[in-house]
Parts: C-alpha cells; structure tokens; sequence
C-alpha cells in the first residue's frame, strides 16, 4: 500500500527523523505504536507504509550537496530547485555580494506565531572563524522561551544596505501571509558580539591578564549602561592595559576604532534580558553542535554545503524539538539522534 496523500506534518515528521538519523523501522515502529494506542486507524495518516519510508531515505541517500563543482553555479542550481524556501537570494556580481535567504513554510509559521506584537532576534555571526561565510539567523521565542531559528540569511559582509534589502523581502513574505503582524521590538547582538569576541583573548595568552581585561571591559560597559561613563573609559582601559601589549595592538587596530557605536548603542537601546540572552547561547550550543560536525572540514569553505545542512538536517533537528508529539520516540534519541542516514559509499549529503 503507498501513502501518497499523508498530511504535511507527517511528511515533515518522516524526513526530519531520516535526516537525524532515525532508522525505517523504528520510525514505522513508532508510527504503528501510535495508530494501536487510538485503537486502529482512523485517518489518511494512519496508513503510512514501510515502503513510502523507505523511498524517502533512498532519495536522502543518493542527494548531494555538491550540484556542480563551482560553488556559486551549485547554490544557484539549490536555488531554482527550491525557490519556495528562498525569500531573497543575489549572486555575486559587480554591484551586489552574495545573499541568500532562507526560510521554509515552518519557519514563516513560527515567525508569525511566536514574534507577532513580541521580540524577534537578529543573531549575525555564527560561524565567522569556521565558515566560508558565517551563519545569520533571526530567531523567535516559543511559550517556554526556547529559540527558534525562524529564517538564515548567508552572506560575507555586514551592511546596513545589503540588511535592508533582504530583510525588507521578508517583512513582505510575512506580511503577505499575515497582514495584521507587527512586531513589539527587535533585538540586535552587534555590539555584545564584539565584547564577546574581545573577550575571547586570542591575542592575549596570559590567563590571569585575560582575566583582569576582562573585568576591566566589563567595568567600562557598565559604566557606559548607567550613563556614568564615556568612550573616554575605553582609553583609561588602554592606558591601564599597556603591559597586554600585543592584544593592545589587536584592540587598537580592530575594536576601538568602533568604540563610538557601542556607547551610542549601549546609551539608546535597551539591552536584552538576561533569559534572552540565555537563550541565543543556548541557540548558539545547538546550531554548533547540530552544524559544524563534520569529520571532513574541508566542506566548511563550500556555501552549497552549508545551504544543504541547514535546510535538511539542521532544520529537521529544530522542527523535532518542536513537535507535540515528540515523547513518542525519544527513547530513539540517545542511540540515533545525532549519526544521521547511512550513506552508500561516494555519496554526499
């Protein structure tokens, strides 16, 4: 018997569970489990069939992420194939650098339901020492203040342009599904996300000095958020930091150049609760953990790999975690949940 005509949801369930790496026979071991528990089937879900699983994880198998082997040619071939997913998308060219958006039918739904009249987050750096190009996501809060990745936008360069455009194309695909959505404010991590890079110390190798750096930068952000300070403690900071002389450098060169607007940030805009905060780390844990795995590193410098992670794997790990009936296989997750399908040699995913 085939199942042709299942419902989106069990179709999402079905790939997601094969794209972590969920056996067929447990997923139709669950699914029968399901369908006894309400006493037989009663719906057009309830006659999914081993051989409709089956062909789903044969198709996940023989796919590959490589359509072409130039880069830009093989995320443009992903693009054609799935320009439903893609709010906005330029290659590269003389005027324009590359941006691709991404966004599924499920992520649109979570953006209106969980940022509609609430916060929606803009996180603009994941990836930016390992990637090609980093990882920027806008993300929403479910009722139990978990993160979700709600759309991700892939391009090299931060700009105020380039931002405006795309993400002026997915206030009209949001809108154009929910015209009433509005938004009860933003969040942005551009001047956090560079304190928490200054505070990583590459430059700096000396534990205790890394130490006292930072406290001493955490001493002067405060001062700024109470409004007792000016960019005028970052030079006090240099002065006293003399001795760090190669990371003094680093600071000099990189960071204080943009030390104007961090103050006018921290001074204008109201800084994001500690929850919040709590949870985009906890976001950024997952995201690292469920993306940045692999054993071959060399497909980091690949975006059509990255495009394809992101839309199959990464994207079923979050769409699982939100599924109300996930208690039905969890007692798979431990032994399964993170090896993925079993590819048949030669084949990429």
């Amino acid at each position: 018997m085939y199942a042709p005509y299942i419902s989106e949801e069990l179709r999402l369930r079905v790939l997601s569970l094969l794209h972590v790496g969920v056996s067929v026979e447990t997923i139709m071991q669950i699914h029968n489990e399901s369908v006894e528990k309400q006493g037989g089937p009663c719906n057009r879900d309830d006659f999914l069939t081993h051989r409709y699983v089956r062909r789903q994880e044969r198709s996940i198998q023989r796919s590959t992420h490589e359509l072409d082997e130039d880069d830009a040619v093989s995320v443009g071939l992903w693009v054609k194939a799935h320009w439903n997913n893609v709010f906005f998308y330029e290659n590269f060219s003389k005027n324009d650098t590359f941006t691709l958006g991404i966004q599924t039918e499920w992520q649109l739904q979570q953006m209106i339901q969980f940022s509609n009249c609430r916060l929606l987050v803009y996180d603009s750096k994941f990836g930016s020492n390992k990637l090609k190009f980093p990882v920027r996501s806008l993300v929403v809060f479910n009722s139990e203040n978990k993160a979700i990745p709600v759309a991700w936008i892939i391009t090299p360069r931060f700009a105020n342009i380039d931002t405006y455009r795309w993400m002026r194309a997915l206030y009209n695909r949001v809108r154009a599904k929910d015209p009433t959505w509005k938004l009860a404010g933003f969040v942005v991590d551009e001047p956090s996300t560079d304190i928490q890079a200054i505070r990583e110390m590459k430059r700096c190798s000396d534990s205790e000095m890394r130490a006292e750096i930072a406290k001493k930068l955490g001493e002067a952000v405060n001062k700024i958020c109470k409004g007792t300070g000016t960019a005028n403690v970052f030079e006090d900071f240099m002065v006293e930091s003399v001795d760090a002389a190669e990371f003094m450098d680093y600071f000099k060169a990189i960071w204080y150049p943009r030390i104007g607007m961090w103050t006018r940030a921290l001074k204008t805009l109201p800084l994001a609760s500690q929850e919040t905060c709590a949870a985009i780390e906890f976001y950024h844990e997952q995201l690292k953990i469920r993306l940045t795995n692999e054993k071959d590193q060399s497909v980091y410098q690949r975006v059509d790999w990255l495009v394809n992670k992101l839309f199959t794997k990464v994207h079923s790990f979050f769409w699982l975690d939100e599924y109300s009936g996930k208690e039905d296989f969890t007692r798979y997750m431990k032994d399964e949940w993170m090896s993925g399908p079993t590819s048949p040699p030669g084949v990429n995913h």
